[in-house]
């Protein structure tokens, strides 16, 4: 079978250059929030002569990010997944930062550890911090309920960034918890994943 590449949030000069590192005879899978913000993406791989499927799936969606890993393995043998965060504007929601940013990770994650076998790797994609966070509010006991208690964690998530001064200093910490908690995250899964020869790292872009 055909080894299968899949890239989620592949869209921009990001999710491009992504791809490129999966080697000519793997098949694609890229996903994004619609198909159609895929399309410029799929046009330039196409035209280098690679198989590609698209999937608009949001991975903050349990169900969603489950979809595109079971068409996914239909199509080969998972061996390479790389997520990457979808950018969000200023005024997003502080619940809309956590969802995307820390469920999504949590649940492309859980997906690939399903579906990979030996020889597997995984890169989580965290947007690089502008903000430092205190260690008092790196809680490794909250989050652990990212997994099966997701309704607790997000509770508790939410209501951190509160505690920072002004809407744009709100913003500014809940993106660094979230990459705080994405780094958090890739090195539970790379400990926890080792057994089934998956590997499991973290990488920062730069905004």
């Amino acid at each position: 079978m055909s080894n299968v590449f899949i890239i989620t949030g592949c869209t921009g000069s990001a999710g491009l250059k992504a791809a490129r590192l999966a080697d000519k005879d793997n098949i694609l899978v890229i996903t994004g929030k619609t198909v159609e913000e895929l399309e410029d993406v799929k046009a330039a791989l196409k035209a280098e002569g690679r198989e590609i499927h698209t999937f608009a799936a949001d991975p903050s969606v349990k169900k969603e990010a489950h979809a595109v890993f079971a068409q996914a393995n239909l199509l080969g043998t998972i061996k390479t997944v790389i997520h990457i965060p979808e950018p969000l504007p200023e005024t997003a929601e502080i619940e809309t930062i956590i969802r995307t940013h820390m469920i999504g990770t949590k649940n492309v994650n859980m997906e690939a550890r399903k579906y990979m076998t030996e020889g597997g790797s995984i890169v989580d994609f965290a947007f690089e911090k502008s903000a430092e966070i205190p260690d008092i509010l790196i809680k490794p006991q909250i989050f652990e309920k990212a997994e099966y208690e997701e309704d607790v964690f997000l509770t508790h998530m939410t209501r951190e960034p509160n505690m920072a001064v002004g809407t744009d200093n709100k913003t500014t910490f809940a993106y660094a918890l979230s990459t705080t908690f994405i780094e958090w995250y890739a090195q539970k899964c790379a400990e926890e994943y080792a057994a089934q020869g998956i590997d499991v790292v973290c990488e920062e872009i730069r905004v």
